[in-house]
């Protein structure tokens, strides 16, 4: 499927997704915490790498449940959007979304996450 978008919105959309690039800063890796709690039920299954498909996803959500920070790996090291960096994302992510070509074939979901992969 091929989306008419105007070739000065696309370039206009280009420029603003690459500026989002200077955002991305490394965060620091949370350390695993030891609970406290031990409970009597043990793992049955191990999960490997042959059993994920594609990229692991790490967000943070807000208290509605809106990603609101992402994240991915790169060389063991952690980077991301920070809150007000990825409201940026997401600004431009709604902009090219509410274009009539893009909105009847896209989700805001899944420009959001073009934009960030």
């Amino acid at each position: 499927m091929i989306l008419n978008i105007h070739p000065s919105a696309a370039s206009n959309f280009n420029d603003k997704a690459g500026s989002l690039i200077k955002l991305i800063e490394e965060f620091p890796k949370e350390k695993q915490k030891k609970s406290l709690f031990q409970s009597d039920l043990y793992i049955a299954a191990s999960i490997t790498e042959k059993d994920i498909i594609g990229d692991i996803e790490e967000a943070t959500l807000d208290y509605r449940g809106n990603i609101v920070q992402r994240f991915f790996y790169f060389n063991d090291k952690k980077f991301g959007l920070s809150e007000k960096n990825y409201s940026e994302l997401r600004e431009i992510a709604e902009r090219i979304q509410s274009l009539s070509a893009v909105r009847r074939v896209l989700s805001l979901l899944f420009v959001e996450r073009k934009l960030f992969t």
